[in-house]
């Protein structure tokens, strides 16, 4: 991002987020707010994989509010141009169709999104892959769970080649997510701090607030924007 009209930019769209999602929780058992999901991945955009494009970290911000909200692509378009539009056009399923003809399409379009796309796409994973691991959603089995993490894996092997930060970041939160499954490890931390990855033990009972989540991203999109990463991690 070059200035602070960037800055504004990416504020408004989050703002809009927050809005579009605000009724929205998180299907883990703490029921976070849906916002901090698409915060999370525009920080593993910006901070592990070094995307400053201001047009990728807006979709990413948005990526989820036309499949998930009553927001249109035209309202997209009208507030955040044409390419934000497109980015999120291709990360928006069809949800008319069966979700098992869903999660198929996702896999055999992979290779063919965009570059931007694709960056999205393995940041969307890393995140609920994460949360799959650390806060599944009530009543999934180990067996639903690693159907899932296989899942990811194969959407993701379609979108690499276009950042390693985020395809060794996406590897190591699989890595870890298997051992969780094998050993019943401890809750993992999920922020990586100075564009390090490093793991943390943290409380089960402990979580980022959803104003904590946009601050943190902000201040981190902030600190690449100065050219340096923000270097303290925040527990979720």
């Amino acid at each position: 991002m070059s200035d602070h009209t960037d800055i504004a930019t990416l504020l408004q769209a989050t703002r809009f987020a927050a809005e579009k999602h605000r009724f929205q929780r998180r299907k883990g058992t703490d029921a976070s707010p849906y916002i901090n999901h698409p915060i999370e991945v525009a920080d593993l955009l910006a901070n592990v994989g070094g995307v400053a494009d201001l047009s990728t970290l807006v979709a990413a911000v948005l990526h989820d509010t036309v499949e998930d909200t009553e927001t249109t692509p035209d309202e997209v378009e009208a507030l955040f141009g044409a390419e934000v539009r497109a980015l999120v056009a291709e990360m928006t399923d069809d949800k008319t169709l069966p979700k098992a003809k869903r999660k198929r399409l996702q896999i055999e379009h992979a290779p063919s999104l965009s570059a931007h796309a694709k960056e999205i796409k393995i940041a969307d994973k890393i995140s609920n892959v994460l949360d799959i691991t650390h806060n599944p959603p009530a009543g999934w089995s180990p067996k639903r769970k690693r159907e899932y993490l296989e899942w990811a894996e194969r959407v993701v092997a379609g979108c690499r080649g276009v950042s390693q930060g985020l395809e060794d970041r996406f590897d190591e939160v699989l890595r870890n997510a298997r051992a969780f499954d094998r050993n019943g490890l401890n809750r993992l931390d999920r922020w990586g701090a100075g564009g390090r990855d490093f793991l943390i033990r943290v409380s089960p009972t402990e979580r980022v607030t959803e104003r904590q989540a946009i601050l943190c991203v902000l201040a981190k999109v902030w600190g690449m924007k100065q050219g340096a990463l923000a270097g303290t991690p925040t527990t979720k």
